[in-house]
């Protein structure tokens, strides 16, 4: 849990500011329902990751939700 807010009001105030607006974010979140993650897709971020989570494979996960190409 964050402290003060919580990622859906801290990816608001990403999106809000012009430096920062064009971060992308993946959630690493408790909320494993298929509703909120659409619920943060809608909101642009680019992918969430329900707890708990592999670790094995937790790198190409978010290799894939940022388009990164792992084999190079």
């Amino acid at each position: 849990m964050m402290p003060r807010m919580d990622g859906v009001a801290c990816l608001q105030q990403l999106r809000l500011n012009a430096k920062t607006q064009a971060i992308p974010v993946v959630f690493l979140t408790s909320k494993s329902n298929v509703t909120e993650r659409c619920r943060f897709l809608a909101l642009g971020a680019v992918g969430a990751i329900a707890k708990p989570f592999n670790p094995l494979t937790l790198v190409s996960q978010i290799a894939k939700f940022l388009d990164w190409n792992l084999e190079d």
